[in-house]
């Protein structure tokens, strides 16, 4: 099963769900809104695999892309097992995830 996030052009980025689920707890672990956090950390309770950044408000859709773009990517890099197979691919799919993330800035 995968899991897909969009971006507000509608560039989808999918991944496996343990992953699609590990960024979106983390994002939701940097985030202070606890209703926001409450409602990523549903999504992956709830087994949804679909998460549209422009279904979010413009402060809500800042807080996803700023815990996005400034901890996913180092979290990747410093928490994920060094013996998890395919670590180095994996790594670069959530680095293309941030990159694409910055191309919605204009549209936050």
């Amino acid at each position: 099963m995968a899991g897909t996030i969009v971006s507000v052009r509608g560039e989808q980025w999918s991944a496996a769900s343990w992953l699609f689920d590990w960024v979106l707890t983390t994002i939701a672990n940097k985030i202070t809104d606890a209703e926001l956090s409450g409602e990523l950390r549903g999504v992956v309770d709830e087994n949804l695999g679909w998460l549209s950044l422009a279904d979010f408000s413009g402060n809500q859709r800042t807080q996803i892309l700023e815990a996005l773009r400034s901890s996913v990517l180092p979290t990747a890099e410093s928490e994920l097992p060094e013996d998890l197979p395919h670590r180095e691919e994996v790594v670069a799919h959530v680095r293309s995830l941030v990159a694409a993330t910055f191309e919605d800035r204009h549209e936050e």
